[in-house]
């Protein structure tokens, strides 16, 4: 996709000035005989900000992509059949996280015993990270978003009601390197496993709580690790 080239005055025409001033660089226009379209670059041009500015795009772009990431979940849900939904909360060292997943459940069961058995699903998730000590430094925020698929095996009822306790392993992609109170993930991609224990209601509600680590498996150092203490709630379609 190419952009569209706007026509104006000859280079000669148009006069810019780039001047310094305090965290940013104001950039100033004199023209002669512009267009309009000239004009509407100019001020988008002269409407970059740096320093404070940079961190509210960055923001903005973050925020989008993870709209994009629940838009794309809720579809996935919605025309392949998940079987239920999930929201999520953590807490680590200096970085929270919330996400929000679908499942779809297994029909094979193993090891069927005193009205037990341990079935599984297929756990889809996006998430959003928020540390408070990026690269280290007291206040400074960093925010990750990332996407994950994880098998899960869990111990159950056959009712498939009561206590249940489970474990998964997944493969997960950050949208940036974690540096964070002094810890560091040196690739995007992650492994994420977890154990947790939870309880299924009647009408099939269904709160857990969980641990979580992440870390790459030593494929690239630094691999310090990421921990998380999680709460979650799903509810069947």
């Amino acid at each position: 996709m190419h952009a569209r080239r706007c026509a104006g005055p000859p280079r000669t025409a148009i006069h810019s000035l780039m001047e310094k001033r305090g965290g940013g660089i104001n950039l100033a226009c004199k023209s002669y005989g512009t267009t309009r379209c000239d004009c509407r670059l100019l001020r988008t041009i002269k409407s970059i900000r740096f320093g404070n500015g940079v961190g509210i795009m960055k923001r903005r772009v973050l925020r989008c992509s993870l709209y994009g990431w629940i838009g794309l979940l809720a579809f996935s849900g919605s025309c392949f059949g998940a079987d239920s939904v999930s929201a999520e909360v953590g807490t680590g060292t200096r970085t929270k996280m919330v996400r929000l997943g679908a499942q779809w459940g297994w029909t094979s069961q193993w090891w069927r015993s005193n009205g037990t058995h341990i079935g599984g699903y297929w756990d889809l998730s996006i998430a959003h990270w928020r540390g408070t000590r990026f690269q280290n430094v007291p206040g400074q925020t960093q925010h990750i978003n990332t996407l994950g698929i994880t098998p899960v095996f869990r111990l159950q009822n056959d009712s498939l009601r009561g206590l249940y306790a489970e474990a998964g392993i997944g493969a997960h992609i950050l949208s940036a390197l974690y540096d964070n109170n002094g810890k560091r993930l040196s690739t995007r991609f992650q492994f994420g496993d977890h154990i947790g224990v939870g309880y299924v209601f009647a009408d099939g509600l269904d709160l857990a709580l969980k641990i979580q680590h992440f870390s790459n498996g030593g494929i690239k150092k630094p691999n310090n690790g990421v921990n998380f203490a999680i709460v979650r709630v799903s509810y069947p379609f």
